[in-house]
């Protein structure tokens, strides 16, 4: 059903706040973050958008959405007509299941969210969003091991987690420090995943992404 493969350079917004969209995306490859800004210029990230991940689904039921997505690296994506999947999911009851179940994991990724930026420390926060962000990929098989590309800056992770700049770049120091990962070059190693899960305070699930 996909009816065109989009490419969109990194930076550039893919979908934006209060639109209407006639399509919705499935992210085929790259990095892409839903966010949202208030009215004094701050931007809440609220998730980070990984291969197969949905854009826009809301534009199946015709509702505006209440987010912006933008491209953190180069992005393709597969477009779909909203009204074609729309039909489809009326007449497929198991499409219409798998619809309904990540829409439920989605509600329990935002209780997880607000668990995180209320009750953990900035090294719990942190550490987390490492380990979901990579299990996400092992499971996606998208990295073969325990480096890959990392193309989130300081100022993503502190939008996301509810911290400044500065202090994430302290947390990420201690975690080095602790032989968790190493960070160089845009490229991130786990060198031991036990200790970065002991220093995540034992919780993945709890995690942002």
């Amino acid at each position: 059903m996909r009816h065109d493969s989009i490419m969109i350079p990194a930076r550039r917004i893919i979908v934006r706040k209060s639109d209407v969209p006639m399509q919705m995306f499935t992210l085929y490859d790259g990095w892409a973050f839903r966010f949202v800004l208030l009215p004094d210029g701050r931007r809440q990230i609220l998730s980070f958008l990984l291969p197969g991940d949905l854009i826009g689904i809301q534009a199946i039921y015709g509702d505006p959405l209440r987010f912006s997505v933008q491209a953190l690296t180069d992005v393709t994506l597969c477009a779909f007509n909203a009204k074609e999947i729309a039909e489809a999911m009326q007449k497929s009851p198991a499409q219409m299941k798998h619809l309904v179940a990540r829409s439920i994991r989605e509600a329990a990724d935002a209780d997880n969210r607000v668990i995180g930026l209320g009750r953990r420390t900035a090294t719990e926060r942190v550490a987390g969003l490492i380990l979901k962000l990579t299990n996400a990929l092992k499971r996606r098989k998208s990295v073969p091991g325990e480096n890959f590309a990392f193309p989130l800056r300081q100022e993503h992770i502190a939008d996301a987690l509810g911290l400044t700049a500065v202090h994430v770049s302290r947390t990420i120091s201690i975690l080095r420090d602790e032989g968790a990962i190493s960070l160089e070059r845009n490229i991130l190693t786990i060198r031991d995943r036990q200790r970065l899960t002991e220093l995540a305070d034992h919780n993945e699930a709890l995690a942002l992404t």
